[in-house]
């Protein structure tokens, strides 16, 4: 089967604008590996994601009104989805099992991590510690892109 990735976004709110600016650049990276195709996540229907051998859902406005029906797919789903930043707690709230079945669960914001610093070459997403904040996150992401196929979910 040829890899192809369904790109969501979130639209809402006075900054939904950057969502689909963020989708562009998710799906540019996808694109290494396959098709894509990109839509705003209020636009999803039941059983979409069943096309796709991959999905990738840009969370980058706080507490965007998700669809059930992506909430559902996601969590009964076997194709892997990458989770990007916001919008995780709506997921673990409907489903009261969630840390039964991916082994954690949602708890709020870390409000540790450092301020936004240069992400540099050096960095391994792996061994990044929780310190670098955004920068360390948006190497899980790229390593989690990486390895499509071999999870379920990946924040």
């Amino acid at each position: 089967m040829t890899a192809s990735t369904l790109v969501l976004y979130d639209t809402t709110g006075q900054w939904g604008w950057l969502g689909e600016l963020y989708a562009i650049m998710s799906a540019n990276l996808a694109s290494h590996f396959g098709s894509w195709t990109a839509m705003p996540v209020a636009s999803y229907r039941t059983g979409q994601l069943k096309q796709y051998t991959a999905a990738i859902y840009v969370g980058s406005t706080y507490d965007e009104p998700l669809p059930t029906a992506f909430l559902d797919d996601v969590f009964g789903t076997t194709t892997p989805v990458i989770w990007a930043y916001d919008n995780i707690w709506q997921l673990t709230a409907r489903y009261p099992n969630f840390s039964s079945v991916y082994g954690w669960n949602w708890s709020g914001f870390d409000r540790r991590s450092a301020p936004m610093s240069p992400c540099w070459p050096t960095v391994s997403a792996p061994t990044a510690p929780p310190s670098l904040g955004r920068c360390a996150r948006s190497a899980r992401m790229a390593e989690a892109l990486h390895t499509l196929g071999k999870t379920r979910l990946s924040i």
